[in-house]
């Protein structure tokens, strides 16, 4: 599973319009070396990545709802986007499905995790 790009820059700029953007890791392999001492416990500072939170909320919840399906491979051997799976095989028939509005939800519950790591100015 991985965002697609389309998504992926939505959800930067949901994280950058709550002003949170400059806690983001500047690369990915930042974000991954955070992340890895993070879970083996010699991060030697407590640190968050509000861009990879919320897109650790989405893929969670990509999974809760759609199951194993979701991480199987395309039919071109590529990953799905949790959030275009979704959309695609949402079967509720409203024109307007609450996946949609995952992005905005996740930035927002990135932006109040946020206030952990730093306080208001």
């Amino acid at each position: 599973m991985k965002m697609c790009t389309a998504h992926w820059d939505e959800l930067r700029e949901a994280i950058r319009a709550r002003g949170i953007y400059d806690m983001v890791a500047p690369t990915g392999e930042e974000a991954a070396r955070r992340i890895a001492a993070a879970a083996n416990g010699t991060a030697t500072e407590k640190t968050f990545d509000p861009l990879m939170y919320a897109m650790m909320a989405i893929m969670g919840q990509g999974m809760r709802v759609a199951g194993i399906d979701i991480m199987m491979p395309k039919v071109d051997g590529g990953d799905h986007c949790p959030l275009c799976y979704l959309v695609e095989n949402c079967k509720c028939g409203k024109p307007e499905c609450d996946f949609r509005t995952w992005i905005e939800k996740a930035a927002d519950e990135s932006l109040e995790a946020a206030r952990e790591f730093r306080p208001p100015a």
